[in-house]
């Protein structure tokens, strides 16, 4: 059985965690709800010039990430919504 996390976070441009580490984790799904790009890194060090850039209103899926997950936007702010799927 499988069971799901999501939420919504407010995003700036300060590199912070959305989620910790989940051995359990299956899929992760972020939207980019805002107007500017959003940035997806595995450590508290990167910077959004080694962080993977997410388009305006674009999405991310992954299976295979259990590590942390931090984000940073571009510019201003960005509405970023998502969902963890793990096993229970």
């Amino acid at each position: 059985m499988e069971t799901a996390n999501h939420g919504q976070q407010t995003v700036t441009t300060a590199v912070k965690k959305l989620l910790g580490a989940n051995e359990k984790r299956t899929a992760i799904l972020i939207k980019n709800n805002g107007a500017v790009v959003l940035y997806i890194g595995s450590k508290p060090t990167d910077t959004i010039a080694n962080m993977m850039p997410i388009a305006a209103a674009g999405n991310y899926a992954n299976e295979h990430n259990q590590g942390e997950i931090y984000v940073a936007a571009a510019s201003s702010t960005i509405d970023l919504r998502f969902e963890e799927d793990a096993e229970s």
